[in-house]
């Protein structure tokens, strides 16, 4: 299981990420996708995480924010919707990386419907 931070998240409102991503783009004239990963490492030089990304249909929707910086960014959970409730109490990364629990502090749980 991952190990729990000190610290709580602090989740970038998409409203707010967006006008940075913006002023990134103005200031350094660079392209959305450069901007948006350059905001992602200011962010994270901050000790704060960009919004959560759409996610993946028929998939649990718990979402985790790897914070290593070799694969660092969201993670979904790559379960079915429901696995909590019917016994599996973590959460297991969309490709395999990681179990997390919906209690951890980098973790957005499940969408109501769901648990």
């Amino acid at each position: 299981m991952i190990p729990s931070k000190t610290l709580l998240p602090t989740i970038t409102p998409p409203g707010r990420y967006g006008q940075l991503v913006e002023l990134i783009t103005a200031a350094a004239e660079l392209g959305e996708a450069e901007a948006e990963r350059l905001a992602d490492d200011l962010l994270a030089g901050l000790g704060l995480y960009g919004p959560t990304p759409e996610l993946v249909d028929e998939l649990c929707s718990a979402m985790f924010f790897d914070a290593d910086p070799d694969s660092g960014g969201w993670v979904q959970c790559g379960e079915s919707p429901g696995h909590v409730l019917r016994g599996e109490v973590l959460h297991r990364g969309l490709w395999g990386e990681g179990r997390w629990s919906d209690d951890h502090r980098q973790a957005v749980p499940a969408e109501d419907n769901e648990a």
